[in-house]
């Protein structure tokens, strides 16, 4: 329990503050709703409204609040041998049973709740999480956020202002910001590339010019493997049993208009060719069936075989898989419909975890 970083706050708040954390790491029931008091002469219920008022306390504040986890979240990323640190950007949708009423409509109009903006550091070493740098919560009384001045905006609009805010946080490496197939945005890659930040981002299949011709992606994976051009990296858990983890990358580049709203209506909007680097990965089989792939791009600089681990860990990490094409790999749709459910996270996948064994498979 020593050891305990604590926000920028007067003494009592501290300890109050320690009290809670402590309340958290405090060994629970298998069954317990969440986090108990700890053994104290006063009442569980003097715990919760001590908990209740410091929570409302106009001298706490979110942007101290977080001061302790990015204090961790330094330490640990600093002290890491690893040449880079991964940033995982996500949103999560927190819905209630009953009508809360700081509830706000999200999209349409029965997509009520709260939303949760999440930043969190992971190691460029063994990709364990390290500390949630950065928290936004939507509610229907505004924007709360650890860091100040930040606006409702949509979730890509949320993403270059953290960039920016990363590099403020005194990170001694490069970060690597890791984005589902949501950040899937022509525009944004620009944007992101102009700004001088280094992104991996899960792409859906798409038009890219690959050795001065036009192809899709999945395309491009195929030809890679018939010029076997994949290797193998160890192996890593697909649903309970161990599979093989492929590794392949190619230069592309990003040539077409972006599509973009403005006020209402799709526009094309043209911009400067991009080179990115396609990295592509899949989990497979002994017999060579591809179970799962990952079509990455990212702007991160050109790569030796330490830095396929990397992205191999990034995309192991949270974003979900694509099927294989039919008309590329078999796939067995059986396999699949225990873990695709309505196109959201897998959940074997994003326990995927490499192992650094080797395998023989051929290509």
């Amino acid at each position: 329990m020593q050891g305990i970083a604590t926000p920028p706050l007067e003494p009592r708040l501290q300890r109050r503050y320690l009290k809670m954390v402590k309340g958290h790491m405090h060994g629970v029931p298998k069954f317990a709703a969440g986090m108990s008091a700890l053994p104290d002469v006063s009442s569980t219920f003097a715990a919760t409204q001590g908990a209740w008022r410091f929570l409302n306390n106009e001298r706490v504040s979110l942007q101290a609040l977080v001061e302790p986890l990015r204090e961790v979240g330094l330490e640990r990323a600093n002290s890491s041998d690893a040449a880079f640190v991964m940033l995982v950007h996500d949103w999560s949708k927190l819905a209630f049973s009953h009508r809360n009423s700081d509830e706000v409509q999200l999209t349409h109009q029965s997509d009520v709740g709260l939303e949760l903006t999440t930043a969190l550091l992971v190691s460029g070493e063994n990709g364990s999480p390290l500390a949630p740098m950065e928290l936004h919560l939507k509610t229907a009384k505004g924007m709360l956020s650890t860091r100040p001045g930040t606006k409702n905006v949509s979730h890509l609009e949320q993403v270059l202002p953290t960039m920016k805010a990363a590099l403020s946080w005194g990170l001694n490496k490069p970060v690597l910001h890791v984005i589902d197939r949501e950040a899937d945005s022509v525009d944004h890659f620009r944007r992101w590339d102009a700004a001088g930040h280094l992104y991996l981002v899960r792409g859906d299949s798409r038009i890219i010019k690959w050795q001065s011709a036009s192809l899709e992606t999945d395309e491009v994976a195929q030809r890679l493997r018939q010029q076997r051009k994949f290797k193998c990296l160890g192996t890593a858990r697909h649903q309970g049993s161990s599979a093989q983890l492929w590794v392949a990358e190619t230069e592309v580049v990003l040539y077409r208009s972006a599509r973009k709203k403005i006020k209402g209506k799709m526009h094309s909007v043209p911009g400067r060719p991009l080179t990115l680097r396609l990295i592509v990965v899949q989990l497979r089989q002994r017999n060579n069936e591809v179970l799962a792939e990952w079509l990455l791009l990212t702007n991160a600089p050109a790569s030796r075989r330490s830095t396929w681990r990397w992205f191999a860990r990034a995309s192991l990490l949270r974003l979900p898989a694509t099927p294989p094409s039919k008309s590329t790999w078999r796939w067995n749709k059986t396999r699949w419909s225990g873990c695709w459910r309505n196109s959201q996270k897998p959940t074997s996948l994003s326990r995927a975890r490499t192992d650094g064994r080797s395998c023989c498979a051929i290509p």
